[in-house]
């Protein structure tokens, strides 16, 4: 509960009135000497404390009280983040200077390895001027037209390769080749040397065998087995 009192704000009302009739008048016009005595009045009637607990009573929270409340908290919470902030920062500089003091102490040995840096670049360089050089004498003293120059080393292959599908690739080929030799020599051997002979044939004796047989009967004769050759009987070759 809180009281709302016009008490002071009609003084401030009468204070601002007293500033404009200045404007208009001298402090010791009526008009001014009668603002002045109000003034006064309303002055003393505060000052007596008369005015404390008039006016118009609310009851609740105060709105202005509230919004400073507010707006304080929203203060102090941007003051905490503010103070994290500058926590973080104060870190981050002391590490950066650490850093940087480590770094301070490695510069004589960086500018050491870049000498070295430098006089190893102009070393190779020089080795391969010279290697340049070296060559175009080389071939120079050579100056033969048919003189074989090595244009480029040999070198193992980074990664290897597997000779899995060319030796099947080669298998089969030799597979099939020699399939068709041997059916090449069974037609062969059935058609010229293994074929019976008709009963119009004249009968051939067998080279290494016996008496001459005729016919089908020679192949029988022979126990099955392949006939290398055939010779006309003395009959045959009388009759003739």
């Amino acid at each position: 509960e809180y009281v709302e009192n016009g008490a002071g704000n009609q003084l401030l009302e009468l204070q601002i009135e007293r500033q404009a009739r200045l404007s208009r008048y001298q402090a010791d016009a009526p008009p001014v000497q009668a603002i002045d005595r109000e003034i006064a009045a309303v002055q003393t009637y505060i000052d007596s404390g008369a005015a404390e607990g008039l006016g118009q009573r609310r009851v609740g929270a105060n709105p202005v009280r509230q919004s400073l409340e507010s707006e304080l908290l929203t203060l102090q919470s941007q003051a905490a983040s503010h103070q994290r902030r500058i926590s973080t920062l104060t870190q981050q500089i002391a590490e950066g200077q650490t850093e940087v003091s480590r770094l301070r102490a490695l510069s004589p040995q960086f500018r050491e390895l870049s000498q070295e840096v430098t006089a190893n670049e102009e070393a190779l360089s020089r080795l391969a001027t010279q290697f340049v050089e070296a060559q175009t004498r080389r071939a120079a003293s050579l100056g033969a037209a048919d003189t074989v120059r090595v244009i480029e080393y040999a070198s193992a292959p980074t990664e290897g390769s597997s000779l899995k599908k060319v030796a099947v690739v080669a298998a089969f080929l030799f597979a099939g080749s020699v399939a068709v030799l041997m059916g090449l020599l069974w037609g062969y051997w059935v058609r010229h040397l293994h074929a019976p002979a008709s009963p119009g044939q004249r009968g051939f004796r067998v080279v290494g065998g016996g008496a001459p047989a005729k016919g089908r009967a020679s192949s029988s004769n022979t126990g099955g087995l392949p006939v290398l050759a055939r010779v006309s009987d003395r009959g045959s070759f009388a009759g003739r």
